[in-house]
């Protein structure tokens, strides 16, 4: 199995990894330079605590993955969390 990556090329998926406990991660767009730019955001942040929570604004499941990706493009969609179970 694989999953997409920019410019349409597949990296490989271990499902016997994920069944087992590891986590799959994606972003899209949404990578930051740490030591550079993550100082900066904290900096504006209240009590320097940044609300990650407060950014989900949708869950799909699994199975209805064609539509967390509709809803990525959708100017209100800050991020998705895919449901595995």
């Amino acid at each position: 199995m694989a999953i997409g990556a920019a410019n349409e090329a597949k990296v490989p998926l271990n499902c016997l990894a994920i069944a087992l406990g590891r986590n799959l991660k994606g972003t899209i767009f949404g990578g930051i330079k740490t030591k550079s730019e993550l100082p900066i955001i904290l900096d504006k942040c209240k009590n320097k605590q940044l609300q990650v929570d407060q950014l989900l604004t949708h869950q799909v499941m699994l199975e209805d993955l064609d539509e967390a990706i509709r809803l990525l493009k959708q100017p209100d969609c800050v991020k998705v969390l895919l449901k595995i179970y």
